[in-house]
């Protein structure tokens, strides 16, 4: 099964691209998304994919309720992009990348063992076969996402582990230095039994809650407009910890840069490519700034800056469009050169996998 999370009006965008580039694998697709969102913004999909509120499971924790504001309170796309910094600001916290997590016990109730999390940047192939032939193909007992780089200042760390009181962690953690780190925009999950599941769900979301409350070590944060918890070394060491207990594995060799995710025994036929989308992301700074350190930054994907963009329009997801439409089109021929079949409208950016 495949999971991905939408909050808030500008994401509807990402619902019409997933609908127009993978609808015959709808039935593996399952939406992680709020009540309010739902009501005010999705509702015409209600038929094509499954939603999963994610206020059923995170309001069991006092610790998510507080720090994991979800941004349902925006009018339309204008009202999101534009107010969504000074919402979280308001609330004095961050976007919280692992949220979706919480469609773990939603699998978990159904019987679920074999999933994958991605971003839904990700544009997933068409062919259900290869959708099937994908989770097929999995190791047993693994865990599987793309590589980013290695895990550092671990021995600091060691304290905050060993102090969660987790009830089958007996024994004191001790880190090696060499632990791979992984990118969050696809996580994937092979468990043996429900159970197993259970708990590697708890593991996750104990050490992420405590993290937030205490903010004992450093936390991530992408983004220039409406900053994001983004702790991907939290994921990574529950992960290692994981399989050292308990006999599991991880694989993080199952992309090819820049984002092509390929099936476990053939590397020629593709799951998905994960392609940012310029169109949609317009929450940030539009152009270079210097940090409170003096340090001359682009703002959050530099590289598009590679293309020119015209930032000079309403903060519309169309109204971008209309202005970039040949910039956009180089962007996505370029990206993973030659993989899209690529419509530009004056409203939607519509792509699908060439190898379907």
């Amino acid at each position: 099964m495949i999971a991905l999370n939408v909050f808030g009006p500008a994401l509807k965008y990402r619902l019409d691209l997933l609908k127009y580039s993978s609808y015959d694998v709808r039935q593996y697709v399952h939406i992680l998304t709020d009540k309010i969102s739902y009501e005010k913004f999705y509702q015409e999909f209600h038929s094509d994919y499954n939603f999963v509120f994610v206020e059923d499971y995170m309001s069991n924790y006092e610790l998510s309720m507080k720090y994991e504001i979800i941004p349902n309170v925006f009018n339309d796309e204008e009202d999101h992009f534009e107010n969504s910094q000074s919402f979280y600001e308001k609330n004095n916290t961050w976007f919280s990348f692992d949220i979706h997590r919480f469609i773990f016990p939603y699998f978990i109730s159904k019987g679920i063992k074999k999933f994958v999390i991605i971003d839904s940047d990700l544009i997933l192939t068409n062919n259900l076969d290869t959708i099937i032939e994908f989770f097929n193909t999995q190791s047993e007992k693994i865990f599987y996402s793309p590589m980013l780089g290695h895990l550092f200042d671990l021995e600091s760390k060691e304290n905050f582990w060993n102090d969660l009181e987790i009830e089958w962690l007996k024994n004191e953690i001790k880190f090696p230095t060499d632990i791979p780190n992984f990118d969050g925009w696809i996580r994937g999950f092979n468990f043996e039994t429900i159970e197993d599941a259970d708990l590697f769900f708890n593991l996750w979301n104990k050490s992420y809650l405590t993290l937030l409350d205490k903010k004992n070590h450093s936390i991530s944060k992408n983004g220039e407009g409406p900053l994001i918890w983004s702790n991907e070394w939290v994921f990574a060491t529950c992960v290692y910890i994981f399989c050292n207990h308990f006999s599991y594995n991880y694989e993080n060799e199952i992309s090819m840069n820049p984002g092509t995710v390929y099936l476990p025994n053939n590397k020629t036929k593709y799951f998905g490519i994960h392609c940012p989308r310029p169109e949609d992301n317009l929450f940030h700074k539009l152009s270079k700034y210097v940090d409170k350190n003096g340090v001359e930054r682009y703002p959050s994907r530099g590289a598009w800056y590679d293309y020119s963009f015209d930032y000079d329009c309403k903060k519309t997801i169309s109204s971008f469009i209309q202005k970039n439409k040949n910039e956009l089109e180089k962007y996505y021929k370029n990206y993973v050169y030659n993989s899209f079949k690529i419509d530009i409208t004056d409203t939607h950016v519509l792509t699908k996998l060439n190898t379907q």
